[in-house]
């Protein structure tokens, strides 16, 4: 787990997995302070499935908003109810800030690659805290992403046509002594039992 991200939990009463649920004004150590506030939120998971069907490539963008200062933040997720991870930072000010009025916004995409199968994935934002106020902290609400993919089928064009190249099969085992596919060379006009030379 990073470092920083240690820190600022430690600060922050150790908030862990089970916090997530927690909306910043629910944290009464800093997360809500003075009517300074802290959110962050996601869009919906984009899933790509990986050429070999077993697994996907997830992206899920994110938005921070902050009524507070625009100090810099750490971005982190957590995969599963697993660690956190650090997938990001925003720097202060303007560097990393959209201003709009009092509001502050950042955007994010966090990539994620996830086995076939029901997953949960959460964004948390701890930003330092300026002017004595204590480090802020808030998750996201739990994202549900299912990864179904299929496996892909090396055999899907297997067939017993010549003149579209050997594809590594023999349905039926037809190539068996006497030759009737391009499995063993086989051409149009040329490809069956009883007419190889």
């Amino acid at each position: 787990m990073n470092r920083l991200l240690i820190a600022s939990m430690l600060v922050l009463a150790a908030c862990g997995p089970a916090d997530y649920s927690l909306s910043s004004s629910a944290l009464s150590t800093g997360a809500n302070d003075e009517g300074t506030r802290l959110s962050v939120a996601t869009g919906e998971a984009a899933v790509s499935c990986d050429a070999d069907g077993l697994g996907a490539s997830v992206s899920l963008s994110y938005t921070v908003s902050s009524i507070a200062a625009a100090d810099s933040a750490v971005v982190t997720a957590s995969v599963d109810a697993g660690d956190e991870l650090q997938i990001g930072a925003i720097a202060s000010g303007t560097a990393g800030w959209t201003f709009d009025g009092r509001t502050k916004t950042a955007t994010g995409v966090a990539s994620f690659s996830l086995d076939n199968g029901d997953h949960t994935l959460v964004i948390c934002v701890t930003q330092s805290g300026a002017n004595g106020r204590l480090p802020k902290r808030t998750c996201s609400a739990l994202v549900n992403v299912k990864v179904d993919c299929e496996q892909s089928d090396e055999k899907s064009h297997c067939n017993q046509g010549v003149g579209n190249g050997a594809e590594g099969c023999d349905p039926g085992n037809s190539n068996n002594h006497n030759g009737s596919n391009d499995e063993n060379g086989g051409i149009p006009g040329r490809p069956g039992r009883g007419r190889r030379m």
